[in-house]
């Protein structure tokens, strides 16, 4: 049988490709790029299944097990970033796993981990139709998606031809995939997002507007339905969650500060929260020279930088010449379609390979985001007011330990020195009972707010609460300083 015909004997509806699924089964969907149809067209069967363990790593949307009542038919485990499953985490309706991305296989592989994994029933993915060569493609959102491929007793494949290609190792032919559905995703003109605007109420369409018009065609077919969908409060957190929000001030002080630390022939990784998000656009990276690229994700102007020929990767002595991620999610669409889609230079790498092989690229310099940080130099960049969970550990904890083992390599955090309108300092004396650690005091390296940079790395507590509190907002200074005076000195 040719692929042709393998292909069509796996192509099904929705409905008939969720029926295998039983009560007790576990079913997987990676991030990003879930597979929509799918996933709608499972939740439907609520009142059929029991006990139907759901899986989902960084939800980008609203699935409705997420919502109240489905505990029984569909428990829901979130992998490593919380994002729109917040609120049900924050109720106790949801669970999370604290994880490293690059530990998906530790997790999944009921061979070398006998009794202790989560083994995968069900993969749910979203894939490109097949190219001539009987291929489909993950698209530019690889992540852990080859090791769930790997583990996966059975693959179900949502085909959606508006998926941008990318190159590395992101293909995965028909013969691996036991299910087919078809969903070509209908994008979103600019005619049709006015006229869905306008149907809204003027508080909705006064906060979504500004969100739409930042985002392509593409984007629009995922975040208008979900900001439709969502409470006020929480459509409130998409700038934020996709990095939409305009850079203030101190951004702006950020990114001067950063640029002073960024050397010609850096191979640079950067975080896609705030504020190291913004800072390929406000130009932190612009005035160096054949940079290099080895990231879990990208932000927003790293595509650019390729384009402007400031990121080379022509001195990288691991696959040199090629920017290197595990996921283009962080670009926006634009530079997406029109530099990175079926461009050679930008190829994608299962996050186990790319965190495995980090470090190999001499001068890495890996910056990523700070919630809070003690005066010791335990950073948290997962939860506030102690245990509530607001982001997972994303790539943070392996770029950020990576660079410090490559040659010349050097980890920076970035963060404002104040939260809630100046009310709160982002330096405080000691974390609170509860909040995560997410990098230890020993890996802390360079941290950056709009007042400077502190350098911790082989400091003593008193040296390091002296560089810290340089950093903090002025008007917290004082205190940190009686509090430095009681924890670090007779």
């Amino acid at each position: 049988m040719d692929w042709q015909d393998e292909y069509k004997s796996k192509l099904m509806t929705a409905e008939e490709a969720v029926k295998p699924i039983k009560s007790g089964d576990r079913v997987h969907i990676p991030l990003t790029e879930p597979p929509e149809l799918l996933t709608n067209t499972l939740a439907l069967r609520k009142d059929e299944v029991k006990g139907v363990h759901i899986d989902v790593s960084a939800p980008v949307y609203p699935m409705g097990w997420f919502n109240p009542g489905y505990e029984d038919s569909f428990p829901v485990t979130i992998w490593n970033y919380a994002g729109v499953a917040r609120l049900g985490l924050q109720e106790r309706r949801l669970e999370y796993i604290p994880m490293a991305i690059s530990a998906a296989g530790h997790i999944l592989d009921s061979q070398r981990r006998p009794g202790e994994t989560k083994p995968i029933d069900h993969l749910m993915v979203r894939v490109t139709a097949p190219n001539e060569r009987g291929f489909c493609t993950f698209g530019t959102s690889l992540w852990y998606k080859q090791t769930c491929v790997k583990h996966a007793k059975r693959i179900i494949a949502e085909i959606e031809d508006t998926m941008y290609r990318t190159f590395g190792d992101i293909f995965i032919h028909v013969s691996q995939i036991d299910a087919f559905v078809e969903n070509t995703r209908k994008l979103i003109t600019d005619d049709e997002l006015e006229a869905a605007l306008a149907a809204m109420e003027p508080e909705r369409q006064a906060k979504i507007r500004p969100i739409a018009d930042k985002i392509g065609p593409r984007m629009r077919a995922t975040i208008l339905p979900l900001a439709t969908l969502l409470p006020l409060e929480l459509v409130d957190m998409i700038p934020s969650y996709l990095a939409l929000i305009e850079p203030g001030e101190e951004e702006k002080a950020i990114a001067g500060y950063l640029s002073s630390l960024i050397r010609d022939r850096d191979c640079i990784q950067t975080g896609v929260g705030t504020p190291s998000a913004y800072m390929p656009e406000l130009g932190a990276y612009d005035h160096a020279h054949e940079l290099g690229y080895h990231s879990e994700m990208a932000a927003r102007g790293v595509a650019r930088l390729v384009d402007k020929g400031i990121i080379t990767g022509k001195y990288k002595n691991f696959h040199p010449r090629k920017a290197i991620a595990s996921t283009w999610d962080g670009c926006d669409e634009f530079e997406t379609r029109d530099i990175i889609h079926n461009n050679p230079m930008f190829e994608l790498y299962d996050a186990s390979y790319v965190w495995n092989t980090y470090h190999r690229n001499e001068n890495m310099t890996a910056t990523n985001n700070i919630i809070s940080i003690d005066l010791s130099g335990q950073i948290n960049s997962e939860t506030i007011f102690g245990t509530m969970i607001v982001n997972g550990p994303g790539g943070q904890p392996e770029s950020h330990t990576g660079a410090l083992r490559a040659p010349g390599g050097r980890a920076i955090s970035l963060m404002r020195s104040s939260a809630v309108g100046g009310t709160i300092s982002n330096v405080v004396p000691t974390l609170e009972p509860g909040t995560t650690v997410t990098i230890p005091r020993y890996w802390a390296d360079y941290v950056i707010s709009e007042h400077g940079i502190a350098k911790l790395m082989g400091k003593t507590f008193r040296e390091r609460a002296g560089e810290l509190i340089a950093i903090a907002h002025p008007d917290f200074r004082a205190e940190l300083k009686k509090e430095a005076q009681k924890l670090f000195y007779p």
